[in-house]
């Protein structure tokens, strides 16, 4: 699969990144399999990395229902890091849908920007 988390408990930091391709399937594996990882806490922040993902086989469908699935505390911060404009759009629907729900979701250009922003 082109996607992975790692989990920072000492920073209360979920790390995700994806590259290659990313399909409906893998990003909904991907919130499925963190919140069942008994490290996870969901008031822990997240940085999403997608900079490498060079394909995107996602649904606006997927993309609400991955924003609304209420793995993360209302109000966690929770940063995009994003390297085109392709990139950006899908993060930015992302974004409006989980801010929609409650969720404090900004995206970045820059990975330092993004670290900064929470706090790292």
């Amino acid at each position: 699969m082109p996607e992975s988390y790692e989990i920072d408990q000492t920073h209360g930091l979920v790390i995700s990144r994806a590259w290659e391709s990313l399909t409906d399937r893998e990003l909904r594996s991907h919130y499925y399999r963190l919140e069942a990882d008994r490290k996870f806490d969901p008031g822990y922040r997240q940085l999403i990395d997608l900079r490498d993902v060079r394909q995107f086989s996602v649904t606006s469908a997927v993309l609400l229902g991955t924003a609304l699935a209420h793995v993360f505390r209302s109000g966690v911060q929770r940063a995009i890091v994003v390297a085109n404009d392709e990139q950006f759009g899908l993060a930015r629907m992302f974004a409006a849908y989980s801010e929609a729900d409650g969720q404090c979701v900004q995206i970045f250009r820059e990975a330092n920007a993004a670290n900064e922003w929470l706090g790292l």
